[in-house]
């Protein structure tokens, strides 16, 4: 365990089958995002064109920051449980 980075020891320590399912399922969610999210903001373009669309993401920026700022704030203030 001291020759490894500590992001890799729980990996590791794991089934390499387990390791290989993780790691699947991380890149297939990763791209799978990435690929609806492409195709969500072409359908919303094609529907509505761009100045529609950039005030839409706007819109959805501005209220992820509303929703995540106070949850890291509460996060923050809370002592880590180790």
């Amino acid at each position: 365990g001291a020759t490894l980075p500590r992001f890799a020891l729980a990996p590791a320590c794991a089934d390499e089958d387990a390791r290989e399912t993780a790691a699947g399922l991380a890149t297939t969610i990763g791209l799978g995002g990435t690929v609806i999210g492409t195709q969500v903001g072409a359908l919303v373009i094609d529907a509505s064109g761009y100045p529609a669309a950039f005030l839409l993401y706007a819109a959805l920026s501005l209220t992820a920051a509303l929703l995540a700022l106070p949850l890291g704030r509460a996060l923050r203030a809370r002592p880590l449980a180790i």
